[in-house]
């Protein structure tokens, strides 16, 4: 855990001086905390996940998919995920857990700590991915629209 250790510190490090408000999370390795989002959603909650030689940052929604509309929202997911470059949503088939995953690399024994640019990037994409299509899912989930007709209104926005 020795490399867990010290990706922790450099992560915390970085939280601290920017006043990130989190709760480390032993169990998990991770850091856990919630951002505001300025779409129907409201908010969304991050988790930092530490590997070895790597860390993921999820954005998880509040609200999962009902079994009778995973299949729209594979569909919007698939739409939306095409061309992201930084990350990608994913659907948790078996809940209905929907989240936006980002993984930075960080090398063999965290030879290549991230840079504060990089945390910042990796912290900020999954919400404000969820911010520009949460409500797109919602439109999708509640059947207001097809995925192909929400996602085009998500990207014209």
């Amino acid at each position: 855990m020795a490399n867990v250790s010290k990706l922790k510190k450099h992560i915390k490090k970085y939280l601290d001086a920017n006043d990130w408000k989190y709760a480390w999370e032993e169990e998990y390795n991770r850091f856990r905390m919630g951002m505001t989002l300025d779409c129907k959603l409201k908010s969304c909650t991050l988790y930092v996940c530490l590997k070895e030689d790597f860390f993921t940052v999820y954005g998880t929604i509040n609200i999962g998919a009902d079994k009778d509309c995973r299949t729209q929202i594979m569909e919007a997911i698939t739409r939306i995920n095409y061309g992201l470059r930084w990350g990608n949503f994913e659907l948790d088939l078996s809940d209905g857990e929907i989240r936006y995953k980002v993984l930075v690399d960080c090398g063999d024994d965290n030879d290549c700590m991230p840079s504060p640019s990089v945390i910042k990037r990796a912290l900020l994409f999954p919400a404000q991915s969820i911010q520009k299509y949460g409500d797109a899912l919602l439109a999708v989930m509640y059947g207001l629209k097809s995925a192909e007709q929400a996602v085009k209104d998500a990207e014209s926005n």
